[in-house]
């Protein structure tokens, strides 16, 4: 009988540096990129993903991400989920880390009148 020895998996990959939340206005557009990340025990880690409703206005490509607010009704809180999830043939680990993004309203600048 043979067996395959799998070593411990001591712990989820992480991000080298925290998530930074992000403040953007309405018709602003701004790229995220994740920060590096590495795994305890150097297991193969599945590309980051994010889980949950996330709004239109921001896509996800490969490690980066799109924010493109374009209307008022996009003004809010958001918080969007990151996973990151090693790949250990037994126990694999995962971390999940979360993005705040707030979005203001569009400054409207009114030209003053100066007739008088």
């Amino acid at each position: 009988m043979f067996f395959t020895i799998h070593p411990y998996n001591s712990g989820p990959p992480y991000f080298t540096y925290k998530l930074s939340n992000i403040t953007l206005r309405v018709g602003e557009t701004l790229i995220y990129e994740l920060p590096p990340y590495k795994d305890p025990d150097n297991n193969s880690i599945l590309r980051p993903f994010v889980i949950g409703v996330i709004p239109k206005f921001i896509r996800s490509i490969n490690l980066k991400m799109m924010i493109k607010p374009t209307q008022q009704a996009h003004v809010g809180e958001y918080l969007v989920y990151v996973v990151l999830k090693d790949q250990h043939p037994v126990r694999p680990l995962a971390n999940v880390q979360n993005i705040t993004i707030i979005v203001l309203p569009k400054i409207v600048v009114v030209p003053l009148d100066n007739e008088n």
